[in-house]
């Protein structure tokens, strides 16, 4: 009988290997990471990140893929190679002194970077970089390459200023790639990626509501009422 469990067992992991990247990753890797994003930043806490970090990747790897719809949502930025340790006084967390989330639909095949001052929803001001993003599998991971389409400034949800717009249209589609992200780990509520340039990028799972309360107005976020419904 205990045989045939662990048959079973393994095949799981064998036939689920995104579940497996969670359960692959230890509880004790992923809570050092998560201390370690928490310290403000300096070359000490970035040590401590990177190691952590590597750590979780390579305890993922062997089970790890991604399924094309897999970061659909919206991602808070916990950590990135830029904002490591450049402000001693700043959490690794904090963009030009904002709070920054990516949001990410396969669907529409778009993608907003968002940097938003002051309080969620009431009185913010919001820089907003929209692209499209297309995806191709590489192996057990999917690559997502990105174009960049423009680039916004919200005040209270309602558009306020466009720095840039991209109209530029070749063949049907837009300018070329300007580069791509790919997940190294992902279990649903924490993402780590890494850009074509090696830059890396650690993401916890937000609540939409957190992002769309007080928008106005469908632009430039227009894929969030299809992740409002799916209930993420």
């Amino acid at each position: 009988m205990l045989r045939s469990e662990m048959r079973i067992f393994i095949l799981l992991f064998a036939l689920v290997p995104g579940l497996a990247a969670h359960e692959m990753a230890s509880l004790s890797a992923r809570r050092q990471l998560l201390a370690a994003v928490s310290q403000r930043q300096s070359r000490a806490a970035r040590n401590s990140v990177e190691k952590a970090l590597s750590t979780v990747v390579a305890e993922a790897k062997p089970f790890f893929f991604t399924p094309a719809n897999a970061d659909d949502g919206v991602w808070r930025l916990l950590w990135s190679t830029q904002t490591a340790d450049v402000n001693p006084f700043a959490l690794p967390s904090s963009v030009l002194g904002g709070v920054c989330a990516q949001l990410i639909s396969s669907r529409d095949g778009s993608v907003q970077n968002i940097v938003r001052w002051g309080r969620d929803g009431k009185k913010n001001v919001e820089l907003v970089g929209s692209a499209r993003v297309r995806s191709e599998k590489f192996g057990r991971r999917v690559r997502r390459f990105v174009t960049i389409t423009g680039l916004d400034v919200l005040h209270d949800g309602v558009r306020a200023v466009t720095l840039f717009a991209v109209r530029k249209i070749v063949d049907g589609q837009q300018n070329s790639d300007t580069g791509y992200l790919e997940d190294l780990y992902n279990d649903g509520s924490l993402r780590i990626s890494q850009a074509d340039n090696g830059l890396m990028y650690i993401y916890k799972r937000e609540l939409v509501s957190v992002w769309t309360r007080g928008a106005d107005t469908p632009e430039p976020r227009r894929a969030l009422g299809t992740w409002a419904q799916s209930g993420l």
